[in-house]
């Protein structure tokens, strides 16, 4: 898989999109992040940061962020 493909597969699903998008503006934890997307099971927010591997990293402060391959365009 190209890439691009494996880009466009990982940011498929409009919460993953809303996840790289809270995260653009300030690391969160794991609860921060459930509340905020208003998600009930942790299992399924677990499921969509396991999709953004190397987009989001858990930083050694347990918080999850951004990494150096998703840059958000300023437009």
């Amino acid at each position: 898989m190209s890439d691009t493909a494996e880009l466009f597969e990982k940011i498929a699903h409009p919460t993953r999109v809303k996840i790289l998008k809270l995260l653009e503006y300030s690391p969160m934890a794991f609860s921060q992040l459930k509340n905020k997307l208003k998600i009930d099971s942790s299992g399924n927010l677990d499921h969509h940061l396991k999709k953004l591997e190397n987009l989001v990293i858990l930083g050694s402060d347990g918080l999850y962020k951004l990494s150096g391959m998703y840059v958000p365009s300023k437009a």
